[in-house]
């Protein structure tokens, strides 16, 4: 689920780097063409998200600006149903670090995906992959940001205001979202550190073993 760098060259003027094959463009623009996943596909994009992040956590690294355009997508039929299967690659390391004792503080990301601890300026760990991956899924399923506003200002101050999982899930339940994938998502976008959900354990979640 990470994107795999193949090779690199360079000259005078620029470096090219050489990746795996992703077709399918990336997340962003698959939703803003109009796509819509079925609860099946999108568990699975989930999952590979989340294994994506386990794989990062067990090498100590943040990525720190997962996002639906961060998000690329690699299409394939299936040779027995002719279905179209989705597989996603985690791209996009430039905001990335390592973190093994000493927790980071520089504010680094995209507004609308910043977790509450950096809109606070306090210090952050893995935790903060685990909430912008609240968002993205949040916004695949709703088809909106939960918090962006079109300035980044405002956008961190929602963020920040933001008190629990509360004042977003009316929009779910009108859509007729499952129950369980609310209350998955309660505890992914949970403000307190304490009380948020370890990335290792969002599989166990009963919606993602119902539809994975």
């Amino acid at each position: 689920s990470i994107i795999r760098m193949y090779a690199y060259f360079y000259d005078n003027k620029f470096v090219y780097i050489v990746y795996e094959k992703a077709n399918g463009g990336n997340l962003f623009e698959l939703i803003k063409s109009g796509h819509h996943f079925s609860n099946e596909e999108l568990a699975k994009i989930f999952a590979e998200i989340t294994r994506g992040l386990i794989y990062l956590k067990k090498r100590n690294i943040i990525h720190r600006d997962l996002k639906l355009e961060n998000i690329l997508v690699h299409q394939e039929e299936d040779q027995l149903t002719h279905q179209i299967e989705y597989h996603i690659k985690i791209t996009d390391f430039g905001c990335s670090c390592q973190y093994f004792n000493k927790k980071p503080t520089t504010i680094c990301g995209t507004a609308e995906y910043l977790a509450p601890e950096i809109c606070n300026f306090k210090p952050y760990d893995f935790a903060i992959d685990t909430w912008a991956l609240g968002v993205i899924m949040y916004e695949l399923i709703s088809g909106h940001s939960p918090f962006s506003s079109g300035d980044n200002k405002i956008t961190m101050e929602k963020i920040k205001a933001y008190n629990d999982f509360s004042s977003l899930s009316g929009h779910l339940v009108e859509k007729k979202v499952d129950k369980s994938f609310i209350e998955m998502m309660r505890k992914i976008l949970e403000k307190d550190l304490s009380k948020r959900i370890q990335i290792e354990d969002v599989l166990t979640e009963k919606w993602m073993r119902d539809n994975v």
